[in-house]
């Protein structure tokens, strides 16, 4: 009996510490806390990072490219059509006047003509009216459409002939091969734009 006793004792103190040893390794070991991010902090950014951050940057004016020659598209390609935005922007340029008052650009240049918007200021107060004087050298007739004006406000002038002529909007008129010609524009109030047809002479 006293044997059995002892056993049971022996018996209930062993499944005692197991327990505890089941305890202790299912007890959860406390670890150190991890340090805490700084708060974040937002900064509004600099103008020149939200003008770069879409778009890239900015060109400064100096480096702003240079404009490409008329009649030709920006890869290089012959164009087809030229929209009214475009063609104001060109006759802007410096680089299309080509006297006091007149500006002119290239629109297409094909192999058996070129095609070119003319643009007459409108006459100011205490200066001569604007007109283009030139000789058509061409063995072939020129042909200019007015596309704006005030009504029949724009001269057409040849002068060995004796020929004056006074256009509104839509007239078109013929420049003989080898005669001198004349266009102004009378007006004080409109600036004139006049289509050239050029065509070339065959070789």
């Amino acid at each position: 009996y006293d044997y059995v006793g002892i056993e049971a004792a022996r018996s209930t103190r062993s499944l005692q510490s197991q327990a505890e040893f089941a305890q202790a390794r299912v007890r959860p070991v406390s670890e150190p806390r991890a340090a805490e991010p700084p708060p974040l902090v937002m900064r509004r950014p600099s103008a020149s990072a939200r003008a770069a951050s879409d778009f890239g940057p900015r060109k400064r004016p100096a480096e702003a490219e240079p404009p490409r020659p008329t009649a030709v598209e920006a890869d290089g390609t012959r164009r087809s059509l030229v929209r009214r935005r475009t063609l104001e922007a060109e006759l802007r340029q410096d680089e299309a006047k080509i006297g006091m008052g007149i500006r002119a650009t290239v629109l297409f240049h094909e192999a058996g003509f070129d095609c070119a918007m003319i643009s007459l200021d409108r006459a100011t107060r205490g200066r001569v009216q604007v007109e283009l004087s030139e000789h058509n050298h061409n063995t072939l007739e020129m042909l200019y459409y007015v596309v704006e004006c005030e009504h029949q406000k724009v001269e057409f002038e040849l002068p060995a002939r004796g020929v004056i002529e006074r256009l509104a909007c839509g007239a078109e008129v013929v420049v003989p091969p080898g005669v001198s010609y004349v266009l102004r524009n009378l007006s004080r109030t409109t600036n004139a734009k006049l289509v050239t047809l050029v065509p070339h002479d065959a070789a």
